[in-house]
């Protein structure tokens, strides 16, 4: 037999529940609960998949347990490929994830300080080496190729501290033994190579000193000791603790010494300096330092100085240098001829030179000028660094120079420039010739200047004829020319003074007072010196006074008018007069203003403004002015439109200008109407009492009348029944003090459900629970994590407290939590949930809700003679079946069908249709067809076909309708044609199932599931059922040609499973 209770929850499709939540269990590495959840499957139906799932399982538990012992000899490879092994099982273990990664990352630490180490070891930093093993050893305390690394370290550190004391002991052949044993454990030890390498070097140098010594026995040349000396220097270089060799060395050094000595004496008899001086420095680069050898030395040097030092004086023709510096070397050096030569060439050359300048000055003091200028260019050639000779040959060839320039601008009478250059010339050198020249010159410019100056005169140009003048006269002294000069003078002035004048009577100040100036200039007059000061008042008082009245600074203004008219009482008349003007209108204007009666002041401050545009302090007013009008215009228009937020911000701004009472009003109904805290509309503060409550409601009431603010109204009320009630004043204070937590934590629960993850939702509800117990959303959201959690205990609970508080939600709650306890637990709990229901009816006027709940409950259980009855109830309750609503009529609808009385059903709808209009009916149709498709998905398609009619009645332009009410009405008679195997073999009602979706609009998993029932029961039917069934399969064939595809190929399947028998 068939367990009924195991072949209801795979009717429920509960293993597949099961399993989907234990996999994602699984995936979340919640091995255990997801190991509950896939046996829990099992007990219902046998699932290779699942026990695959549950072997997994098990094999991820064993290597979690392999894992926990590699972590304590932390063996990260290991751990490394035993978390792959598992990730092949569970891609999404996270825990696992994370662990390789902290493994591979430890490992990648590990493989990175030990090729670090290698590197360091290979490269011979041994120190920097040793810490990397260390860090290693930190990590794992244990690890082999690292402690191999670090002895063979510790051996070749030990052997190099040898190798170095042999070296500084010169014991060179121990440290090539030594040497080959640290190459055999590091052959890249760079210190030691290098300390082969020396040794080499040194042994290969003492063997030279051994080969030189045995071939040259019989030589002392001073190349032989040389070369002894350098190379036993390179040893020392290379060892300089080598105490052999520096002995050697001192004794190698002496002989070379006595050698060199005997050398430099020869070439200093020989006068050849040069090459005594190299053999000095030879013996000072020995170490021969003694008193004798410097005092050569420094004899020497200064010798081969002074030779140096006089040859290039000579080379450079600097002979008095040059003759110096010989004369040192013979006093010096007196044996030496070759110096005393030098010398009296030397004196011979600068005799020869001074005799030519002694004839070349003879020639400038007779002023033959050329003869004495041929002989000092040839003296410059002779003795190019003597600066007498140099200034006298300069100052000769700029007079040349310029004398030629005189005359080539004589040739073309530009007298002004011969002149500049005869002028120039004669300042260098005088003669007679060119004083003539420039005399003749100076007439004919005098000539050109007076002849330009009478010219200007006739013309008038006074200005010019001055300047004429004045330039003859700087020529030659002329009375004529001082008589012509006054009276340009005379005319100049007269004519400065009249155009003053005239630009005075014409008001243009500025070139009245820069002609009076001029005249002034040109004659000192107290006159117009009391005119120049005349002018200036004015133009300072009139640049005052427009700066002051453009800045609308009419009291400057005036004062700087009355001081012009003062000055000349003709000026100014017309300018005072209209400063007065706009003083009157000021006045009146800013009055108004002060008062902020801004429109009153408008008027007055535009006729300024006709009457001084530039005034910007009047026009700033009037843009204020303006703005405040925009502003109220706008607010207006933005209240009638009903945008209040706009009217506020343009209200707000307008009275922080104005103070109008209509304005203040309107922004009062404007923060009630946004307003959604219940105190602020009421303008008081939470702790306000009853009695203050409902005073301002009653003053606010009285203020916004319902026939004019409807809306507001409304506000007020609400929030006034709100408050003035206890219960409702204090669940609002909650939500006041705690909405934000509530909504965050109702939004986060709402994730979780929707998620599937019911445990952290009933965490984050039973927060807001905490500081709201009343949150019905929090109540019906708890209640949903209870049913999904399968804590049915907890709806229990839930139903107790909703039953004892007793209030109309409470107690439809408390129905809701019975109804579900009775349907999913103990079906005894079901007159709890019909009292409580029944009591949210009696303690409440429109208990609609309540009804509704238990109208679902009676057709829950299929109390449909109750259902009806509640219906009744409902349509007493709206005053006339007119009045029901459409899912109304549709539980009715499913109350008739179920209850098998379709007739009754009809009857009603055709009743309430009558007075309904097509929008409705249409809804109700809808709504009936919805109904008809969880019919159908129920396998109740014979009822579902009778809904479906219904619903036809009402919108019969729905014309599929029919056609999917026939293929309800074939299904249905499958099912009929199926109840012929009705006994008590619970396989016969699996392989109803199975002809169900044969029948029915199945999909590809739903057929494969039947696969799977039929291949698990068929086997186990008897003989005589086996044919039953074989002909009850070709029967459905035959009668049903025109089902799906994907049916035909499984009734094929079927068919080869029956052909098996």
């Amino acid at each position: 037999m068939i367990n009924l209770s195991k072949l209801f929850y795979k009717l429920l499709g509960r293993p597949k529940k099961y399993a989907i939540r234990g996999n994602e269990l699984f995936n979340n590495s919640e091995y255990n609960e997801a190991l509950n959840f896939y046996k829990k499957a099992l007990e219902i139906e046998k699932n290779e998949e699942l026990l695959e799932k549950i072997n997994s399982i098990k094999t991820i538990g064993q290597i979690y347990a392999l894992i926990k012992e590699l972590e304590k000899s932390k063996d990260y490879s290991m751990i490394i490929s035993n978390c792959n092994e598992i990730l092949k099982i569970n891609p999404h273990d996270q825990k696992i994830q994370s662990l390789k990664k902290k493994c591979e990352k430890t490992e990648s630490e590990i493989l990175k300080l030990l090729n670090d180490g290698k590197e360091l070891f290979k490269h011979g930093e041994y120190s920097v080496s040793k810490e990397c093993f260390k860090k290693i050893f930190e990590i794992i305390p244990k690890y082999d190729e690292a402690n191999k690394f670090l002895s063979d370290l510790e051996t070749i550190v030990s052997m190099h501290d040898q190798i170095k004391l042999d070296f500084k002991n010169s014991e060179y052949g121990s440290i090539q033994l030594k040497s080959e044993k640290i190459f055999s454990l590091n052959p890249e030890d760079n210190l030691t190579k290098d300390v082969i390498k020396k040794t080499e070097q040194i042994l290969e140098l003492l063997q030279k000193i051994k080969n030189l010594i045995e071939i040259n026995s019989e030589d002392s040349s001073y190349e032989l000791y040389e070369e002894l000396i350098n190379i036993c220097n390179e040893v020392i270089t290379l060892n300089p603790n080598d105490k052999f060799v520096s002995e050697n060395l001192i004794t190698f050094k002496k002989e070379c010494l006595e050698i060199l000595k005997m050398d430099y004496h020869e070439l200093v008899q020989s006068f050849e300096y040069n090459l005594a001086f190299e053999k000095l420095k030879k013996a000072k680069s020995l170490g021969y330092h003694s008193q004798e050898v410097n005092l050569e030395f420094e004899k020497i040097t200064k010798i081969i100085n002074l030779i140096r030092s006089a040859s290039e004086f000579f080379e450079k023709k600097e002979f008095n240098a040059a003759l110096l510096s010989y004369e040192k070397l013979n006093r010096v050096v007196p044996n030496d001829s070759k110096f005393l030569d030098k010398i009296n060439e030397i004196k011979n050359y600068l005799e020869h030179i001074s005799k030519l300048k002694h004839e070349a000055d003879l020639l400038l003091s007779k002023k033959e000028y050329s003869n004495a200028f041929e002989i000092y260019f040839e003296l410059k050639n002779l003795n190019p660094k003597d600066n007498e000779i140099n200034q006298t040959y300069s100052r000769l060839n700029e007079y040349f120079s310029q004398l030629s320039k005189g005359d080539h601008e004589l040739t073309y009478e530009h007298y002004e420039n011969a002149l500049e250059n005869y002028k120039k010339a004669h300042s260098l050198f005088e003669s007679s010739d060119l004083t003539v020249k420039i005399q003749n010159v100076e007439k004919e410019l005098f000539n050109k200047y007076l002849l330009n100056g009478d010219r200007a005169f006739e013309k008038g140009n006074y200005e010019l004829a001055i300047e004429w003048y004045s330039k003859s006269k700087e020529l030659i002294k002329n009375e004529y020319i001082n008589q012509k000069i006054i009276e340009a003078t005379n005319e100049l002035f007269n004519k400065h003074c009249t155009f003053a004048e005239r630009a005075y009577d014409c008001k243009d100040y500025q070139n009245a007072i820069t002609s009076y100036k001029n005249a002034y200039n040109l004659k000192k007059s107290e006159k117009i010196a009391k005119k120049i000061d005349e002018i200036t008042k004015i133009m300072n008082a009139s640049k005052s006074a427009e700066e002051s009245y453009k800045n609308g600074n009419y009291e400057k203004a005036l004062q700087n008018y009355h001081i012009i008219k003062q000055l000349n009482s003709e000026l100014c008349t017309g300018e005072i007069e209209k400063i007065e003007k706009i003083r009157s209108y000021l006045i009146k204007g800013d009055s108004q203003y002060s008062q902020k009666n801004y429109f009153e002041s408008l008027p007055y401050y535009k006729k300024v403004l006709s009457i001084n545009p530039l005034d910007k302090n009047v026009e700033s007013k009037i843009k204020t002015i303006e703005k405040i009008s925009e502003l109220l215009k706008r607010g207006n228009l933005e209240f009638e439109s009903k945008n209040y937020d706009l009217a506020s911000k343009f209200y707000k701004e307008y009275i922080s200008y104005v103070s109008d009472p209509e304005v203040l009003d309107r922004l009062h109904l404007i923060s009630i109407t946004n307003e959604s805290n219940y105190y602020k509309i009421l303008g008081l503060n939470e702790s306000s009492s009853k009695g203050v409550i409902k005073k301002a409601y009653v003053t606010l009431s009285r203020k916004y009348v319902p026939a004019k603010y409807p809306d507001i109204q409304v506000k007020i009320r609400k929030a006034y029944d709100t408050l003035s009630n206890d219960v409702s004043r204090e669940e609002y204070d909650i939500i006041l003090k705690y909405g934000t937590v509530i909504e965050e934590n109702i939004k986060s629960a709402k994730n979780s459900i929707e998620s599937q993850r019911y445990s952290d939702a009933k965490k984050a509800l039973t927060k807001i629970l905490a500081v709201h117990p009343k949150h019905f959303e929090a109540l019906d959201l708890i209640m949903v994590c209870a049913l999904n959690l399968r804590e049915y205990d907890e709806l229990l609970k839930y139903a107790s407290k909703f039953k004892e508080r007793g209030d109309y939600e409470s107690l439809i709650r408390a129905g809701r939590c019975y109804r579900i306890y009775s349907k999913e637990i103990n079906s005894n709990y079901g007159i709890n949930a019909e009292d409580c229901l029944k009591d949210a009816i009696n303690i409440k006027d429109n208990p609609h809700e309540a009804y509704s709940e238990l109208l679902d409950y009676y057709i829950g259980v299929s109390s449909f003679q109750k259902a009806k009855n509640c219906i009744e109830d409902i349509i007493k309750l709206k005053k006339g079946i007119e009045h029901l609503t459409p899912d109304i009529v549709t539980q009715m609808v499913v109350i008739g069908v179920l209850g098998h009385e379709w007739y009754s059903a009809k009857e009603f709808i055709n009743r309430w249709s009558k007075t309904q209009n097509e929008s409705n009916k249409k809804v109700l149709s809808d709504s009936i067809i919805e109904h008809a498709k969880a019919l159908a998905d129920a396998r109740a398609h014979g009822i579902a076909a009778d809904c479906l009619e219904l619903a036809y009645s009402l919108d019969s332009d729905k014309h599929g309708l029919k056609e999917i009410c026939s293929n309800f009405r074939t299904i249905d008679n499958a099912y009929s044609e199926l109840n012929l195997l009705q006994n008590d073999n619970g396989i016969l009602q699996e392989l109803r199932i199975i002809m169900g979706v044969l029948l029915g609009n199945s999909t590809g998993e739903q057929i494969n599931n039947a696969d799977t029932i039929i291949r698990n029961c068929l086997n186990s039917l008897d003989h005589i059922n086996r044919n039953y069934i074989s002909d009850s399969i070709y029967r459905i064939e035959n009668r049903y040609p025109n089902i799906s595809k994907i049916n035909i190929d499984f009734l094929n399947e079927l068919k080869k499973v029956v052909r098996g028998w």
